[in-house]
């Protein structure tokens, strides 16, 4: 999905399969990976990138209309995997 974004809010539907992708622990280990391999300059761009790229973050509301998400794990995620420490 990386890049091309613009492509993808053009669908008639977006399907997310399975929303483990949107557990907060793999969108930490996502934005680790993206720094590790130089895809992002940083963790905090990693999670940029993770949030646009599977919360759609950045989609306009009509595209957001579009989405249907199947799966339940993103039941996992709780206040602390949100909280800022600082």
């Amino acid at each position: 999905m990386r890049g091309r974004l613009e492509e993808i809010y053009e669908s008639d539907v977006i399907h997310f399969w399975g929303d483990f992708t949107h557990m907060a622990r793999h969108l930490n280990v996502t934005a680790k990976r993206l720094r590790r391999i130089g895809a992002a300059a940083d963790v905090e761009a990693g999670l940029a990138q993770c949030y646009a790229n599977l919360f759609l973050s950045e989609a306009p509301d009509e595209v957001l209309n579009k989405v249907v998400v199947f799966g339940e794990t993103i039941s996992f995620n709780n206040l602390s995997s949100y909280a800022d420490d600082a």
